[in-house]
């Protein structure tokens, strides 16, 4: 799976060929905006739960060529990567083959990996067994809480690259099943996307995990639906609805 022949190193060449955001496909040579923020959360959460630990050490799973982690290199993290698709191309972190099955790191970093991946509770199990007592994970990708705002479904979910769609209330039910407990919900750069901070321990499980992403994707269709009304005459709209029914 994640080898470099493997579905996800596949999926995250198919982004950069087919021209997905540049802080999706984690190459950009200098750190974006969404690295900046990621960073500057990395450091203010281990501030927050592991103060006076120095230095500490952090993982970023999907590293890309490294972006984010020369910028926590630079504030005093030990940084380390994993990405099968640019691991010959970064050299001043220590890449690695696989996630480590043992207590390894402090802190975990995951952006915009969970929603490419069929199995995103395994991958979240392999991250926390990777973390020390005490750390967290941190995690993004994108968001369909806002759907009838931001309207990009497609980026949220599509049938070849993001292959899971998620919500705050989904990926705390997910978390939740993988040993994590949801700490906060940080602001994210932009409103088609999510960030998330998660420890170790048990949490409760949210009462209905999909209710917030059937109200949205409900409002989301009613809305299209209503635009196509006034695009097209009833003769051709029934057709429409029709062929989708087939």
């Amino acid at each position: 799976m994640y080898s470099a022949t493997g579905q996800w190193n596949q999926e995250r060449n198919a982004d950069t060929i087919n021209g997905a955001d540049d802080d999706d496909n984690h190459d950009a040579s200098e750190a974006s905006p969404v690295e900046q923020r990621y960073a500057q959360l990395v450091q203010e959460w281990a501030a927050k739960l592991l103060p006076g630990q120095q230095p500490l050490s952090v993982l970023d799973f999907g590293c890309g060529r490294g972006p984010l982690l020369d910028l926590l290199k630079d504030a005093g993290f030990l940084t380390y990567g994993l990405d099968p698709a640019t691991r010959h191309l970064v050299h001043k972190h220590k890449m690695l083959e696989a996630i480590p099955a043992e207590p390894t790191f402090d802190i975990v970093v995951s952006k915009h990996v969970f929603e490419h991946v069929p199995d995103p509770m395994s991958l979240m199990v392999q991250l926390r067994q990777s973390l020390k007592p005490g750390g967290f994970l941190l995690c993004g990708m994108p968001s369909m809480d806002e759907l009838t705002t931001h309207k990009k479904l497609r980026y949220c979910i599509n049938w070849s690259h993001h292959i899971t769609a998620y919500t705050r209330q989904s990926l705390t039910a997910l978390l939740t099943h993988a040993g994590f407990v949801v700490e906060a919900f940080p602001t994210p750069t932009r409103s088609d996307r999510l960030i998330c901070v998660a420890t170790s321990g048990v949490g409760a499980l949210p009462t209905d995990p999909l209710s917030d992403a059937r109200v949205q994707l409900r409002a989301f269709r009613k809305a299209r639906d209503g635009r196509l009304r006034q695009l097209f005459p009833k003769r051709i709209l029934a057709a429409l609805q029709n062929a989708r029914r087939i």
